[in-house]
């Protein structure tokens, strides 16, 4: 097969995605990351993307592990080839599949990072009554308080949001939107950021900007300036541990179970699609599931263990 037409089949493939079910500009960017490496791969055996066989994909994911790639990204590429080989079947391109009988590597399970209640209070301790420390305040308060990707936070809009109700409205994966909830240190952070936030686009000439969270310049936030803000805010409070966004997103998890949240709630509340994914928090809400029952055993205080 010609590589133009390979190229044309891709644009189609990853036009699908976007546009029929709804994948976020960075998820659609890791499918074509994928296809682009796999590809290459093929290249060197002789074939390519729509004409590879069981075999040479199980040539591909031995090269994977030999140059040492991580599980998870292991089976990132094999999902995103799985969907290329459906959308090729559904084309008329392909009869069959190559990814019948190619299973998933298996992986250690890994312990998500958090942050302790106490962490969490420090890095939220944020002085200063300029834009970027409202801003900073209140991002990292709606964070915490409902736990959302980072990609959901800088999609929140103003129309999205309703601080004196206490409750957003924020759009997950495959475009799928959910109902999350303000605290009230959220709330106050909120209230306090959102008219330093209109003087701002005012001075801009941006009043129809519709983000929540927007740089100095007015402009939307990326998810790359929100990390740049914590990993900053996080020197700052002398706090060592590598804090991404998506640490928030675990300690958010671990806090609200640790305190007997339920765990299909909680899975509403993190949109996962199954409950297996949540069920890892579970294991970092040990001490509080021992104080539980060391409070409501008969014979549970009869040991130290």
């Amino acid at each position: 097969m010609s590589t133009l037409h390979q190229e044309t089949l891709i644009d189609r493939f990853l036009a699908h995605l976007s546009h029929m079910r709804g994948l976020s500009e960075a998820t659609v960017r890791s499918y074509r990351n994928d296809l682009v490496k796999v590809g290459a791969f093929l290249e060197k055996l002789g074939t390519d993307l729509v004409s590879a066989t069981r075999e040479d994909i199980r040539h591909c994911v031995a090269e994977y592990t030999l140059a040492r790639q991580a599980p998870s990204s292991i089976n990132r590429m094999l999902s995103s080839l799985r969907s290329w080989y459906r959308f090729l079947r559904r084309e008329g391109v392909r009869i069959d599949s190559p990814m019948e009988g190619i299973s998933s590597v298996k992986a250690g399970k890994r312990l998500p990072s958090f942050l302790f209640e106490d962490e969490v209070d420090r890095l939220l301790d944020i002085e200063g009554s300029d834009f970027a420390s409202l801003r900073d305040r209140a991002l990292l308060e709606v964070l915490y308080s409902t736990g959302c990707r980072v990609q959901e936070l800088v999609s929140l809009t103003i129309s999205g949001v309703q601080v004196s109700r206490g409750w957003c409205v924020v759009k997950g994966k495959g475009g799928k939107e959910r109902l999350l909830f303000l605290g009230l240190g959220a709330r106050k952070a909120l209230a306090a950021y959102l008219p330093l936030r209109q003087a701002l686009l005012e001075r801009m000439g941006r009043r129809e900007e519709g983000a929540l969270f927007v740089n100095q310049k007015g402009s939307p936030l990326t998810t790359r300036g929100v990390a740049y803000i914590i990993e900053r805010r996080a020197r700052e409070k002398g706090l060592e541990k590598r804090i991404s966004p998506h640490v928030f997103r675990h300690s958010f998890a671990t806090h609200v179970l640790s305190r007997g949240a339920d765990l299909r709630v909680v899975q509403e509340m993190l949109g996962h699609a199954s409950l297996s994914t949540t069920q890892v928090y579970t294991h970092l809400s040990l001490p509080a599931l021992k104080r539980m029952y060391r409070k409501a055993h008969p014979h549970a205080e009869r040991s130290d263990s």
